[in-house]
């Protein structure tokens, strides 16, 4: 129900929150080089189990978004291969994962920048490149957002710890609601996925970290399809 503070109204319940009318999914860092055998996190020895299973759940997911008429926003990670958008601190923390030989990586027109065959944008979703772990620096992610009428971004993807959290933290700092699926995320680390898990409902409201499929059955409910 909503909740009245200092003569405003705020959402409480998940059902308001991710009323289609204002929600968009934002689809985080699914992309080869992240995601698929042959990619570079699969190149340097990375278990992908848990990514593997993400991408059928997270296909259904975007599948019921879609039908309830929920914008889907894609975040796409990018470098340049010269290494011009990052500074020394960015590059030193990309060598410390990737290798300091080659620590660039989902280089534009490659097939490691790539989202997965299987999430594969329709015509109707958005693509926005990203530079560093949060979706909003230095993007028109919040342009995009602002002038769709979006108030809740509902934050899927890889990694749980790292972009997904650094985007979900980045939106609830300019004020949008923000609903984190549980099974609609992952990380190559099972540790890493459920610690940043038990941060995220520390941080947000209770019951924003639900399952995919409750937030499937609020929209089919909402459109008559229950």
């Amino acid at each position: 129900m909503a909740l009245q503070l200092f003569g405003k109204q705020g959402w409480t319940s998940l059902e308001e929150v991710v009323m289609s009318a204002h929600t968009a999914v934002l689809v985080v860092d699914m992309q080869n080089d992240f995601c698929a055998p042959g990619g570079r996190a699969h190149r340097r020895g990375r278990d992908l189990t848990a990514i593997e299973a993400l991408i059928p759940r997270l296909k259904d997911f975007l599948t019921q978004a879609r039908a309830a008429s929920v914008r889907i926003i894609y975040i796409q990670n990018s470098v340049r291969p010269d290494g011009a958008l990052s500074g020394p601190a960015d590059l030193v923390r990309r060598a410390a994962e990737w290798g300091a030989e080659d620590p660039l990586v989902t280089l534009p027109g490659t097939w490691g920048h790539r989202i997965v065959e299987d999430l594969a944008p329709k015509p109707q979703d958005l693509v926005v490149p990203k530079f560093r772990q949060s979706g909003f620096v230095a993007t028109n992610l919040e342009m995009i957002l602002r002038g769709n009428g979006i108030e809740t971004v509902i934050v899927t993807g890889v990694a749980t710890h790292a972009c997904v959290e650094a985007t979900a933290r980045d939106a609830l700092t300019r004020d949008f609601y923000v609903v984190i699926p549980r099974d609609g995320v992952a990380a190559l680390e099972p540790q890493l996925h459920e610690a940043a898990l038990l941060i995220l409902e520390a941080l947000l409201p209770r019951g924003m970290v639900p399952k995919a499929a409750e937030v499937e059955a609020i929209w089919a409910a909402q459109s008559g399809k229950a």
